[in-house]
């Protein structure tokens, strides 16, 4: 049956709710209160040491220090997570505006997209926010509501970064691209590199890259900008429960920046995405996008089990055409499950080269090639299907066994970060305290 009631409820915002935002925190949200946000603190952003790394003052904890796509990990990432400048400005609404613009009522998307391209980056900045939770939050330091007639403006100055492990060192050169992550920015955005457009995204929920490397100088320090709008509950985007005039069922809305941002260093031909899918058989399907164009490049696949370091699989597979659609056998036989969920090791390496002559005198030409790029992942090995029981009902089955699935109602809100977890201890607790109940 329709509810009227709440369907009018969720109409666009027509007042505005001025009464303060209460905080409320949780214990992983009161340490970043205590080391960051406090007066003890001092709101002392990261500073750059003489080598070019970012660290930490007064041994702080570092906001969402681990790495954001653990499916894809390189050695050579920093973290952007901490204190940027933030503003918050109006968008014109008299005849000197931009063509694009001249009411202060909500943007259409295309308008919206121009907005962000077109508005000049400001000359003073009203503070600091604690990027990656947004403005509305307690956790940003600014809990301040945004809204549809409002442009979010971001900045900070990365000094020049020297990223890698240590047995190779990566700078930004000609080989090497510079790749600026932003894991989830609400809703659409432009990032500029020292005041140019480097990119833009549409969406609040998925993660997107711009490649910077034409817009830096490997030696200097560049300065990075992001402008965001968002219409909250007055568009027509996917929004979830997030409304202005929070109240019920509805939580509070929020904007700009609500995942980590990240630099990483990547060669010029690279992994884009890597995804595994494990099969309770052994088999491994493999997708993969490439980056860049490398004549005869290869993606060397390599499963161990973590177990003892036992080599499961080890395969070559071509990826000249940019894409890797392939199925490998594995010798993996310790399924997932989630009393027990395993997972095998995977390194993947995209290589390239040609055969060269080996250099012993008598053994015969082997074919050698060097490893561009890098990344570690994981896999599990499992089936996941619906099929008749015994009995010819219809039932969930893991692994050719039927399982009782019991759903969990989790919001994925937080009362001192809304949707973003102040730390994954915080997401662990969540997983935990679940799995303790519904047993």
């Amino acid at each position: 049956m329709l509810d009227i009631k709440r369907v009018l409820k969720a109409a666009p915002t027509k007042m505005r709710s001025r009464e303060p935002l209460q905080q409320l925190w949780t214990p992983w949200g009161e340490r970043i209160e205590h080391e960051w946000l406090s007066a003890r603190a001092g709101n002392k952003a990261f500073n750059p040491a003489e080598e070019g790394e970012r660290t930490l003052d007064e041994g702080r904890t570092p906001i969402l220090g681990e790495h954001p796509r653990p499916t894809m990990v390189r050695d050579n990432c920093t973290m952007l997570n901490g204190w940027w400048d933030y503003a918050i400005a109006s968008i014109p609404e008299d005849e000197t505006a931009p063509k694009w613009r001249k009411t202060a009522a909500m943007l259409t998307r295309d308008e919206a997209v121009r907005a962000v391209k077109e508005t000049a980056i400001p000359r003073t900045f009203d503070g600091k926010i604690l990027v990656p939770f947004s403005p509305e939050s307690a956790l940003s330091g600014v809990h301040q509501t945004i809204y549809p007639d409002n442009l979010l403006w971001y900045r900070t100055v990365v000094h020049p970064v020297t990223l890698g492990g240590e047995e190779t060192v990566r700078q930004i050169g000609d080989a090497n691209r510079l790749i600026l992550h932003f894991e989830a920015v609400d809703y659409v955005c432009a990032c500029y590199v020292n005041g140019q457009l480097a990119g833009t995204h549409v969406g609040g929920y998925l993660p997107f890259d711009v490649d910077i490397s034409a817009f830096i100088d490997p030696d200097d320090a560049f300065e990075i900008a992001l402008c965001v709008y968002d219409p909250n509950d007055s568009g027509t985007q996917l929004r979830g429960k997030q409304k202005i005039e929070r109240e019920g069922i509805w939580y509070t809305a929020q904007s700009g920046i609500w995942q980590s941002v990240w630099l990483e260093i990547v060669p010029e031909a690279y992994l884009r995405t890597l995804t595994l899918k494990g099969a309770s058989d052994g088999k491994l399907f493999i997708r993969a996008e490439i980056g860049g164009d490398k004549p005869n490049a290869k993606l060397h696949i390599v499963v161990t089990d973590p177990a003892d370091g036992t080599v499961v699989a080890d395969e070559t597979l071509p990826a000249g055409v940019r894409k890797v659609r392939a199925e490998i056998a594995t010798a993996a036989e310790h399924l997932w499950s989630p009393a027990d969920p395993y997972l095998y090791d995977v390194r993947a390496e995209l290589r390239y080269g040609s055969a060269k002559p080996a250099e012993t005198a008598g053994d015969a030409a082997v074919a050698q090639s060097q490893p561009m790029d890098v990344v570690s992942s994981y896999c599990a090995f499992r089936s996941v299907e619906i099929k008749p029981d015994t009995k010819g009902v219809a039932r969930f089955h893991l692994n050719s066994k039927p399982l009782f699935v019991k759903g969990v109602l989790d919001q994925g809100y937080w009362p001192d970060g809304l949707m973003t977890a102040p730390d994954d201890e915080a997401l662990t607790h969540d997983i935990t305290a679940m799995n303790a109940h519904v047993r």
